[in-house]
């Protein structure tokens, strides 16, 4: 209010100094030319309105100087209540920014970049304009004006912020600091600065509007610079002297991040979490600069169709539970980094169920912070990666999760192979898990391009499963016990030899079952997907028909690929299978990816491509 009055007064009092002013232009006219022309009084009158709209300008710039020394005061007492940056926006028109905080809200900064000198001093604003900035002196920030401290009324140094309260349980905030305001004095148009809220008013010696208003140097304030492309966020307070000197002041505000569910949330932009095991831990990534002091309590819950929301559930026996491991910290209050939850899924859960995972973590100014996560189980498409983790999305960027093949199945995979289950139970077909979800993996890459299943044939006697099985990993074992025996170097089985050299250069995530030769059920499954009715005679399907499972599968090849994944899709050829024809092993299955076609051939006398699969 105060402010706003002294306003209405300086623009009447100048107003008043320059009505006398075209007054006695006026009487000096009539004195000199007493026929005076309308022309004469078109420029008396263009005058006037060139001084009012230079008025208008000061007195716009004087606002404008106070409001940034405000934004300012606001932005040091970010600093000193350790506040986060939660974005940075320019503004429309390029003359500053707003910055918004987590504790604080938006503080608005504008630029006091130098404008541009008039020529006749109507499009910039005459005279100076004093400068006021920051300059930090042992930690401590104080107000200056052209470089110089501004003081206070004992003549000590004013500070930005006020003093830090003493340090108890959460901190007691200090008393507030003054800003100082700038104003133009009416009667000799000097700008005045007050240190004590406007009550007392001392000269800079600065004038507002030159001699003849006209050509004066347009005024300047500290300019600032935010550089938001790292964390943490940098602003940069370029303040200049009497002498044009121009000093860098540098702060920095740590940028807040909303939590993420999962150590993958921030690569792949929060997308779904694919949850293989019936009990999951997810940790939960706090903000680096996350301590006690921002921490009140956690709560987690699992939202899915009973709760009403967008995300739907297939029935299963029971439901989602979720478990909270709460956030502990060090000695000096920094956070451990050991949040997280435990998620426990439903048993008999379909390929398309799913649920939300929502967890609000509470400050201790009672504000609450939700981040939300959709759960979901592997599906045909899925990426697979080395530390044995699905994906929906591309991650990038992490030398210990790398892409390794695309899920194409997901199931009962053990029902006939005890081998299989075995391995995936760590070694004890009695430790399988039976409530995880459990699938097949397509390798990145064919392991051979044409070669025979065994150029010299030689009957194996290995036993051989029926075709509609998945027995892949029990028919690799018996390959590898006859590839292994020095008796049969001279008719080995050509490709599983592959297979196997494959699986030596790519090493498998721990806890799978490891590359291995498929049998023509996951072949064909790979192609056409699963098909309950199968026979082997074929299901079509295959590259040719848009929507098939491996038209599924390749597109997901060639995302890699593009991402600079060293990855192939399936081709539209034939090949092989590691099963042998029940009544003839002379024969082997082969699956022609183009069609879906199943069929069959002489071991010895067809040559066809082989890709690795695995099982997890």
């Amino acid at each position: 209010m105060t402010e706003t009055v002294h306003l209405i007064k300086t623009h009447i009092k100048l107003k008043l100094i320059l009505m006398k002013k075209i007054l006695f232009l006026l009487l000096a006219a009539t004195f000199a030319l007493c026929n005076c022309t309308k022309q004469d009084l078109d420029e008396i009158r263009a005058k006037q309105a060139e001084l009012d709209t230079r008025l208008s300008a000061l007195e716009e710039w004087q606002r404008a100087i106070n409001g940034q020394i405000a934004s300012l005061q606001n932005l040091f007492s970010a600093l000193e209540d350790n506040d986060y940056v939660t974005s940075v926006s320019e503004l429309a028109d390029g003359t500053g920014y707003v910055i918004n905080f987590m504790k604080g809200g938006a503080i608005t900064i504008k630029n006091g970049v130098k404008g541009d000198k008039g020529e006749t001093g109507a499009t910039g604003i005459p005279g100076n304009a004093p400068d006021i900035g920051v300059k930090e002196d042992n930690g401590i920030y104080y107000w200056t004006l052209d470089g110089d401290y501004i003081k206070d009324g004992n003549g000590s140094p004013l500070r930005v912020t006020g003093e830090q309260g003493k340090q108890g349980d959460a901190g007691v905030k200090g008393d507030d600091a003054i800003a100082p305001q700038v104003r133009i004095n009416a009667d000799n148009n000097e700008w005045e600065i007050s240190t004590d809220n406007a009550t007392n008013w001392m000269p800079t010696g600065v004038k507002a509007v030159g001699k003849d208003g006209t050509n004066g140097v347009n005024g300047t304030s500290c300019s600032i610079k935010v550089d938001d492309s790292s964390d943490p966020v940098i602003v940069i307070i370029t303040n200049t002297d009497a002498d044009g000197k121009e000093t860098d002041t540098e702060i920095s505000f740590p940028l807040y991040r909303t939590f993420y569910i999962g150590d993958d949330a921030k690569a792949v932009r929060n997308a779904a979490l694919v949850v293989t095991h019936k009990v999951t831990e997810i940790p939960l990534v706090l903000p680096d600069a996350f301590s006690k002091n921002d921490y009140t309590a956690i709560m987690a819950q699992i939202i899915s169709k009973d709760a009403n929301t967008d995300i739907q559930t297939r029935a299963a026996t029971g439901s989602w539970q979720v478990a909270v491991t709460k956030p502990t910290f060090n000695a000096d209050g920094s956070y451990k980094g050991d949040a997280k939850v435990t998620v426990t899924m439903p048993v008999g859960i379909g390929e398309d169920g799913s649920a939300l995972l929502e967890v609000t973590l509470v400050g201790q100014d009672g504000g609450k912070t939700v981040s939300t996560r959709a759960l979901t189980v592997p599906k045909s498409g899925d990426y697979y990666y080395s530390d044995g983790s699905v994906s929906g999305q591309i991650i990038s960027g992490n030398p210990d999760r790398i892409p390794v093949g695309i899920v194409f199945y997901v199931g009962d995979i053990v029902a006939k192979d005890s081998h299989l289950k075995e391995i995936l139970g760590g070694g004890n077909a009695d430790n399988y898990k039976s409530d995880d979800i459990h699938g097949l993996v397509v390798a990145l890459k064919d392991a051979g391009n044409r070669t025979y299943w065994q150029r010299n044939y030689t009957p194996t006697g290995m036993s051989v499963a029926d075709a509609n099985d998945i027995c892949g990993y029990g028919n690799t074992l018996q390959m590898k016990e006859w590839n292994e025996k020095d008796s049969h170097s001279g008719n080995l089985i050509e490709a599983y030899g592959l297979v196997a050299e494959y699986a030596t250069a790519n090493p498998a995530p721990a806890g799978s079952s490891g590359w291995y030769f498929p049998s023509v059920r996951e072949l064909s499954t790979l192609c056409s997907g699963w098909q309950s009715a199968w026979t082997d005679s074929g299901t079509y399907g295959g590259t040719d028909s848009p929507g098939s499972n491996i038209d599924t599968v390749n597109e997901k090849l060639s995302a890699l690929s593009v991402s600079g994944i060293d990855a192939e899709k399936v081709a539209g050829a034939v090949y092989w299978s590691s099963s042998s024809y029940r009544y003839n092993e002379k024969i082997a299955f082969m699956v022609y990816m183009l069609s879906g076609n199943v069929n069959m051939d002489r071991k010895d006398l067809t040559s066809n491509r082989v890709r690795a699969v695995l099982a997890f």
